[in-house]
């Protein structure tokens, strides 16, 4: 399946450590999944750990995989360079074969399948998503 046009929909380095995140938390609950992010203060008085969730609404499909590890998926990706120092953020592409299959599969014509990947560096994992819609909540 051929993946491409790359566009950087969150850059988590905005607000995490220059050293990344601590922890990564995964829920799955109906169809949203929410991606618990959890991170340093750089505050020395606060002393636990600071969250933020990325909550993807009606999900209907997820990997979340150790990094590097074992390619699962017979994704092509074409001219998905993205700039320098982007490593990390949260990437939606906008031409995805997969999402498209997503969508004749549900026969959804208003919302898209959005298909959504982003790298965790210091925790060595990635995640796959395919959703209509993604948004950064503060809990």
């Amino acid at each position: 399946m051929i993946i491409s046009k790359p566009k950087i929909i969150l850059n988590p380095y905005d607000w995490l450590p220059s050293y990344g995140e601590t922890e990564i938390a995964i829920r799955f609950k109906g169809s949203e999944l929410a991606v618990d992010v959890f991170y340093d203060s750089n505050i020395e008085t606060i002393k636990t750990p600071i969250k933020k969730t990325i909550l993807f609404t009606r999900a209907c499909s997820f990997n979340f995989t150790s990094t590097p590890g074992v390619k699962l998926t017979n994704f092509e990706y074409q001219d998905a360079k993205l700039q320098k120092g982007t490593l990390g953020s949260l990437i939606e592409y906008e031409s995805s074969e997969a999402a498209q299959k997503w969508q004749e599969h549900f026969h959804r014509s208003k919302a898209a399948i959005r298909h959504f990947e982003m790298w965790f560096l210091s925790a060595n994992q990635s995640l796959t998503v395919f959703a209509e819609g993604c948004e950064l909540v503060d809990k």
